[in-house]
């Protein structure tokens, strides 16, 4: 609907064909054309949604000097759910060239606790070293996983 300009509206149903036995798309689709009504499926909405609506929202930004070099931080929301994640950028990325990016999911024992049961912390560390001599790069820190 928002497509066409006009107001969103839209119905999730089940149509049973003559038998009781529930239609599938390949039987929809004709069934819709008849009556004139529109047809998606689910993964059409999924995939427009996906594409069209932010998923996080930028928060903040602030400079993050390391004992691995400087980094800017980026804070985002995210929308579904709220958690907080971070990029960590350093240098310029903005040239359309390949960087090296880590994604590391949130270890509260490895990285802040230097735990001995795990290698997170070490594999951050090494990341961002690794990126500050590329002189560039991102590491995804995600939280709440």
């Amino acid at each position: 609907a928002r497509l066409a300009g006009l107001r969103p509206a839209g119905a999730i149903v089940e149509i049973a064909g003559e038998d009781g036995v529930m239609l599938r798309l390949p039987e929809l689709v004709p069934f819709a054309r008849k009556h004139g009504l529109t047809i998606i499926s689910i993964e059409d909405l999924i995939a427009y949604r996906r594409s069209n609506e932010p998923t996080v929202r930028r928060e903040a930004q602030t400079r993050l000097p390391t004992a691995f070099g400087d980094f800017t931080a980026y804070g985002y929301r995210s929308i579904a759910d709220g958690v907080e994640h971070v990029a960590l950028v350093h240098g310029d990325i903005g040239d359309g060239e390949d960087v090296l990016v880590r994604i590391h999911s949130e270890c509260l024992t490895g990285d802040i606790f230097q735990s001995q049961r795990c290698d997170c912390g070490p594999q951050l560390h090494a990341s961002m070293r690794r990126i500050t001599e590329a002189g560039r790069g991102v590491v995804v820190y995600l939280r709440g996983h």
